[in-house]
């Protein structure tokens, strides 16, 4: 996913979640160079593949799936969250500016589901699938396009020859955080250190999300 992992090889891998992994391998094995990097599908992969120690992105921490899962939660690497994409020169500066607008979603999602709580004054489209539903707003035929904003990111980040804007409203809340084996303790306090630390002065999060990217994660302007 642009933004979050491109894995080009064991070695070599791009992204917030590559630069994350670096920071966890540099403190527990005093060298980033040691991160090896495997693409995986699914839980029940990392599971059964006892060489690999921590999965990155894609899930959101919940206290009901660490017991489920045998796994334990490491910091929150990416706030997620449902929100809007528009193209790079719609006027709109929230959500609260898109009444009566027409905005693509997944056909009976959840996406669809909580857009229409938090802005039932806002129209659907509803589309077949989330690939659909980009396709139909890169085409125009809606104003906006609503989905998770790590998705919404990484999806139209393809798309180099135009620019959009993801709008600072969220309609739901997923911390993403990796997951680590229940018994792994070391790893675990490593990680908790690690994570924070090499996210706190925002680096990596402009390197990967601000700088030369065609989609913009904007925030809520004040109110004077």
């Amino acid at each position: 996913m642009p933004g979050f992992s491109l894995v080009i090889g064991p070695a070599s891998a791009t992204g917030l979640d590559a630069d994350l992994c670096r920071a966890v391998a540099r403190a527990l094995l005093g060298d980033a160079a040691h991160a090896r990097f495997v693409p995986i599908a699914t839980i029940d992969q990392f599971r059964s593949d006892h060489t690999i120690d921590l999965v990155f992105h894609g899930l959101t921490a919940k206290p009901a799936r660490e017991e489920a899962w045998g796994v334990r939660f490491a910091p929150v690497s990416f706030q997620d969250g449902q929100a809007i994409a528009l193209h790079g020169d719609d006027p709109a500066r929230t959500a609260d500016d898109l009444d009566g607008a027409m905005v693509c979603v997944e056909r009976d999602s959840i996406f669809a589901g909580q857009l229409r709580r938090a802005r039932p004054n806002i129209r659907q489209l509803p589309q077949a699938n989330a690939t659909a539903a980009r396709m139909a707003f890169q085409a125009g035929r809606c104003r906006g396009w609503s989905w998770d904003v790590s998705g919404l990111f990484s999806a139209l980040s393809h798309d180099k020859a135009k620019r959009y804007r993801i709008l600072p409203d969220r309609f739901s809340i997923e911390p993403l955080a990796p997951i680590i084996r229940a018994g792994d303790a070391d790893l675990l306090k490593v990680a908790r250190r690690a994570i924070p630390a090499a996210l706190k002065d925002g680096t990596l999060y402009r390197r990967h999300f601000v700088e030369d990217a065609n989609v913009t994660l904007e925030r809520r302007p004040q109110r004077f």
